[in-house]
C-alpha cells in the first residue's frame, strides 16, 4: 500500500472516529436538555422542545438504523441492555455509533497494517465490541446497586420512623445516594409522579434489573401493602437479612 493511500485510509479512520464523538457529544446534550424540561413545572417549557428531537438527515437515518435493529433483535435485547446500562441511546443510535467506531478501528488498522483484512475485523468488532460493553457496564450496575442496597433499606426505615412517607423517605434516600442506586429509585419517583403507585414502580424496577434481593425485597413491600404493619421494621429486618446473607 502506498504512503499516500495509507494517509488517506487513517484520515477516513479518524474522521469517523471524530464523527462518533461527535455524536456522543449531541446525545450528552439531548439527554441534558430532557432533564431540564422534566424538572420545570407543570405548564412551563423553556427548553425548546427541539433541542431532544432529531429531524432531517440525522433522523431519517436513526429511524432506518432502528428498523434494522427491529427485525434482527427480535427479542429487543440491546434497546433492553441499553436501558438497564442507562445509556441515553436509541438502539438506532447504537447501531450506527457501534458500525462507525467499527469502521473507524478497521480503517486505522488497515492504515498501519497495510492488510486490509483488518479492515473486516474492525468492521465486526465495533458491534460485537459494543454489546459486550453494554453487558459489561448492566453487570458492573447491577453489583453497584446490590452493594447499596442494604444501605438504601435502611436509610428509607429510618425516614419511615422519623414519620415521612414512603415516597418521601425514598426521595429523602435518592438525594443522600450515589448512582446507580439514586438514578434507579429516582425513575420509580419519576414515574410515580406520572400517576403510577410506588409498589407498580419498584416492581418495574426489580424486573428491569433482574436481581434476586430487590425482588424479594418488592414482593414482601406488596405483601405488608396488602396485610398491614410497620413497613420500617420490615426494611430493617430486609436490611439486615442481604447483609447476612452476603
Amino acid at each position: 500500500m502506498s504512503t499516500g493511500t495509507t494517509y488517506a485510509v487513517l484520515g477516513i479512520g479518524l474522521g469517523l472516529a471524530a464523527i462518533v464523538i461527535l455524536w456522543l457529544a449531541r446525545v450528552r446534550h439531548r439527554e441534558r436538555m430532557l432533564a431540564e424540561i422534566l424538572d420545570l413545572p407543570f405548564g412551563e417549557r423553556d427548553v425548546p422542545v427541539e433541542a431532544v428531537t432529531e429531524r432531517g438527515l440525522v433522523g431519517g437515518t436513526v429511524k432506518l438504523a432502528g428498523k434494522m435493529v427491529e427485525q434482527l433483535d427480535t427479542k429487543q435485547s440491546v434497546k433492553s441492555l441499553l436501558e438497564e446500562a442507562h445509556i441515553a441511546l436509541r438502539p438506532g443510535e447504537f447501531l450506527i455509533i457501534s458500525l462507525a467506531a467499527g469502521l473507524a478501528l478497521g480503517a486505522v488498522l488497515v492504515g498501519i497494517t497495510s492488510v486490509w483484512l483488518f479492515g473486516v475485523v474492525g468492521l465486526v468488532f465495533g458491534p460485537v465490541g459494543g454489546v459486550a460493553f453494554l453487558k459489561r457496564k448492566v453487570s458492573a450496575r447491577r453489583k453497584a446497586f446490590s452493594a447499596q442496597l442494604p444501605d438504601a433499606l435502611g436509610l428509607i426505615a429510618s425516614s419511615l420512623s422519623a414519620g415521612h412517607t414512603f415516597l418521601r423517605a425514598i426521595q429523602m434516600m435518592c438525594e443522600e445516594s450515589e448512582p446507580p442506586l439514586a438514578e434507579e429509585f429516582g425513575r420509580v419517583v419519576s414515574e410515580t409522579r406520572l400517576g403510577d403507585s410506588v409498589v407498580d414502580a419498584l416492581d418495574r424496577m426489580a424486573t428491569r434489573l433482574q436481581l434476586r434481593d430487590l425482588q424479594w425485597v418488592v414482593q414482601a413491600i406488596r405483601i405488608q401493602q396488602t396485610v398491614g404493619g410497620k413497613l420500617a421494621d420490615l426494611l430493617h429486618t430486609l436490611a439486615d437479612f442481604i447483609r447476612a446473607r452476603e
